[in-house]
């Protein structure tokens, strides 16, 4: 049995070996914080080669034409896009836009969720007179606080709604807003609202 003091001349040995645990912990910890800070680093340059816009984010038209937007699933700012033969992707389920947006040249839009916030109580896109826009398989949502109009289209412009969906409560008024009925086509897609779809030509569409 070891005597007292030969206990005591080990107790420094082991509150070292202690204070040299936690500095190797310390050590382990800060490469692990460095090494995602990299990982980020390299996911978010990825991301920005693709294009792929994180939420919350704002569309980014970085190339003079023919830009591919990719949404993740959350909420998005909304923006004006004025270069030609824009295409926006929602990438999985759940991305919505909570603002408006604007389309001043042609575009495609396809797996968006356009719906009022309290940052938008107006129309959830307009589409401009200079602009063509094809929507496939969006779903445009209002609330009854929110403006009747979902969509306007400007004079000259045309818009093509394919598989899209509107639904909501919002107070009576067109759904569409637009002057002649041959600019604006919906085809295969649900009127949910109760509301007259407005001056469009539809096709196997209705308010079932």
């Amino acid at each position: 049995m070891p005597h007292i003091y030969e206990l005591q001349s080990r107790r420094p040995s082991l509150e070292g070996d202690k204070d040299a645990e936690m500095s190797l912990r310390l050590q382990n910890m800060d490469k692990v914080i460095q090494f995602n800070e990299q990982l980020r680093a390299e996911n978010s340059a990825i991301l920005a080669t693709l294009n792929i816009a994180m939420a919350p984010a704002s569309l980014k038209e970085v190339a003079l034409t023919n830009n591919a937007i990719t949404l993740t699933s959350g909420e998005h700012g909304g923006v004006t896009l004025d270069v030609s033969d824009t295409q926006v992707k929602g990438m999985p389920a759940g991305v919505f836009m909570t603002r408006k947006v604007t389309f001043e040249a042609d575009a495609t839009v396809d797996g968006v969720h356009f719906i009022t916030s309290d940052q938008n109580l107006e129309e959830l896109a307009v589409v401009g007179g200079s602009a063509v826009v094809v929507f496939r398989n969006c779903t445009f949502e209002k609330s009854s606080t929110a403006s009747s109009t979902f969509v306007t289209v400007q004079t000259d412009g045309k818009a093509i709604f394919l598989g899209c969906v509107f639904r909501g409560s919002p107070p009576t008024g067109d759904v569409i807003s637009n002057g002649v009925a041959g600019n604006v086509q919906i085809v295969a897609s649900y009127n949910k609202t109760g509301n007259a779809l407005g001056t469009v030509t539809s096709a196997a569409l209705g308010n079932l």
